[in-house]
């Protein structure tokens, strides 16, 4: 059984659980061992040893994590994003050294500008590159 995360404009995070789904080429247990939360330790300057102990659990554990050899679970995901001050989701699909990433341009907009950003995406989505 594998975790299935989705998430809508307003960074509303839903995660189900999901039997031998696939994602392109990918099974969802390749797509579910790949995450940022790493890198969002990294990008807080944290060690394996001081996140670990903030969030409660053994640097082994994380480690087994961060490396692949253990997947992650909703609590886990929520406690270290907590620690991280991330969302959970982010842990799984955003990049903290992309700054031009686009959730990194999407925190910086306002509720305007994010609307019009929404319907220039749908503009985009119906009429291609070309028009």
């Amino acid at each position: 059984m594998f975790h299935r995360v989705t998430f809508d404009v307003n960074k509303n995070v839903s995660i189900r659980n999901v039997e031998r789904a696939t994602h392109g080429s990918l099974s969802m247990r390749q797509v579910a061992s790949r995450h940022f939360i790493r890198a969002w330790r990294k990008h807080r300057g944290l060690t394996q040893a001081q996140l670990a102990e903030r969030i409660g659990i053994d640097r082994s554990y994380l480690s087994n994590i961060e490396t692949g050899r253990r997947r992650y679970d909703q609590p886990f995901l929520e406690a270290a994003a907590e620690v991280l001050r991330c969302e959970p989701a982010d842990l799984i699909v955003r990049d903290p050294t992309q700054p031009e990433g686009l959730w990194s341009i999407w925190d910086q907009l306002g509720p305007v500008e994010r609307r019009q950003l929404v319907e220039m995406a749908k503009v985009l989505r119906r009429t291609g590159t070309d028009g």
